[in-house]
């Protein structure tokens, strides 16, 4: 490819939204988180997965200047967040609330750390990695996925009120995850389920190039005496090598810069 064209190449965003997708609305819904880095943490890594809505449900600590801090350029999604304080002392008063509140959505996404047991439909979970949004047939599209507490997570009944449950596989030994990091394994399954993910701006090598790059190769192994079937070999090796790794323009274009200095060095 020449300069000219180079400069003329038009970078690609590293992801876009499948059209099928395109209704999904995301809300991450937090039930009385704990902690302020972890609230900032959670709105950082929304910006980075290009979710815009954060629902926080009656929090047990400040939405300080230690979330804002963590919360880097996801500040944004942090300042717009929808914060429900529910003062009612009754349990059975504020699972009203909470079930109000889910009514505002077409689908309520729970999560849980916990073993499915066979006494326990409620903690019935499917993994993360295994939800197919193909399934999803709607014009618009509103999810809630919902976390609970740091210590406790969400309880029996706030899963009772979720249209089913999910969970992150991990290793029996510890299986409770910190809730932000929960929020970004999650949001990372969404992401590659949801878009076209692509590498941005790098451009292929070319087979006029990578020829080219054989060429100079084989001018130095006749240097140095190669016999036929051993220079074929080192050549077709090169090839699988650049072959499975498809090759960039510009890490062909450096080994040819280096065989060719090479070459007119040994003259």
């Amino acid at each position: 490819m020449k300069k000219k064209e180079l400069r003329n190449f038009k970078k690609l965003t590293t992801s876009t939204i499948k059209s099928e997708f395109e209704n999904l609305d995301f809300t991450i819904f937090l039930v009385q988180p704990q902690g302020p880095i972890n609230i900032g943490l959670i709105a950082r890594v929304m910006k980075n997965f290009g979710v815009q809505n954060l629902l926080i449900f009656h929090p047990e600590c400040k939405i300080s200047s230690v979330a804002r801090k963590f919360s880097m350029h996801g500040l944004d999604l942090l300042q717009k967040a929808r914060i429900i304080n529910d003062n009612s002392q009754n349990k059975s008063d504020r699972l009203k609330s909470l079930k109000n509140i889910f009514d505002e959505f077409d689908y309520v996404i729970g999560t849980s750390s916990k073993k499915t047991r066979y006494g326990n439909v409620k903690r019935t979970t499917y993994y993360v990695n295994e939800l197919d949004f193909t399934l999803f047939k709607s014009s618009h599209g509103k999810i809630a996925v919902v976390f609970g507490r740091e210590d406790k997570g969400l309880f029996n009944a706030e899963l009772k009120l979720c249209d089913f449950v999910i969970k992150i596989p991990v290793t029996d030994d510890y299986p409770a995850l910190n809730l932000s990091h929960a929020v970004t394994i999650t949001l990372s399954q969404f992401f590659l389920k949801t878009r076209i993910v692509q590498k941005g701006d790098i451009i292929t090598s070319t087979r006029s190039n990578r020829e080219f790059l054989y060429r100079e190769v084989e001018k130095i192994l006749n240097t140095l005496n190669y016999e036929k079937n051993a220079k074929d070999d080192v050549i077709q090796a090169l090839k699988n090598i650049l072959g499975r790794s498809f090759s960039s323009l510009k890490e062909v274009n450096l080994l040819i810069s280096l065989f060719s200095a090479i070459n007119k060095k040994k003259k």
